[in-house]
């Protein structure tokens, strides 16, 4: 039996087990996948494990996907650009660090049919979710991304050619009525509350919403009854789960699977 998990804290909100036991039933792996709540004092303890070969593969939700990096003995070349990792396995004794968000988020873009290409993109939030989509957004030719954050210095130190950094104060003069806005903090996981004011919200916007659990967050039920186009972040969950497995058992099975059977199942759960 091989043994996966999902680290963080909290970890109540992830259906990362859901997700992984589900394919594992689907195409008959005698695997198992649990969620293990812990603190950075923890890590060398699950990293053991991972060493030791009593777990296979180990991903990372918030708020460790930018702290784990200083455990582990190597980072894809991915993570060098990103800075985040949330896919961690062991390979000829070393415990390496992947990152597969960025890779969910740009399925999430194609599945959506949205197309970023040379626009202006708003972004909520500057922890290592946003760092994974900027990563594809760029990837995406983006012309410009607007980045809002509470804590203004960590924005701030990611900029770049493609980044303007900016308080999350004055999101109001930069919103336009036609943007695209991905909301990559935790805010509406556990409330109903939105990350951005009702009055500006429209209907020409993109509304994209990293959480995933509940399906409709408060942001995108508004968006919703605005008219915008709303869309929660179910695909890049599915998308980086598959990838992280694919790496964990070193092949693809994308191609076995019935995408819209387990997005069903998923969110008959919720």
């Amino acid at each position: 039996m091989k043994n996966f998990c999902v680290i963080g804290n909290p970890i109540d909100h992830s259906f990362s087990p859901q997700l992984h036991n589900w394919i594992f039933n689907k195409l008959n792996i005698k695997a198992n996948y649990k969620k293990i709540v812990c603190n950075e004092n923890d890590f060398f303890t699950i990293i053991n494990k991972i060493k030791n070969d009593d777990l296979m593969g180990i991903n990372i939700t918030i708020p460790f996907k930018e702290s784990v990096i200083k455990f582990l003995d190597e980072i894809n070349h991915r993570v060098e650009l990103i800075g985040s990792v949330n896919c961690i396995l062991k390979n000829n004794q070393k415990i390496i660090g992947y990152n597969t968000d960025w890779y969910g988020f740009s399925k999430l873009l194609f599945n959506n049919k949205i197309n970023v290409y040379n626009k202006e993109v708003i972004i909520i939030g500057a922890g290592g979710v946003s760092k994974a989509i900027i990563h594809s957004l760029i990837n995406h030719n983006i012309k410009k991304i607007r980045l809002f954050n509470r804590t203004f210095t960590k924005a701030k130190a990611m900029e770049n050619f493609f980044i303007n950094a900016y308080k999350l104060e004055n999101l109001e003069c930069f919103i336009k009525k036609n943007s695209i806005i991905i909301n990559c903090t935790s805010v509406g996981m556990k409330n109903n509350i939105s990350p951005i004011s009702e009055s500006l919200i429209h209907k020409n916007q993109i509304l994209i919403d990293t959480i995933y659990n509940p399906y409709m967050t408060e942001l995108l039920k508004i968006g919703k009854r605005k008219g915008s186009q709303v869309i929660n972040g179910m695909d890049m969950f599915i998308y980086q789960g598959i990838a992280s497995l694919e790496l964990w058992l070193g092949k693809s099975i994308n191609d076995e699977l019935n995408i819209l059977e387990l997005k069903k199942y998923l969110k008959d759960i919720l």
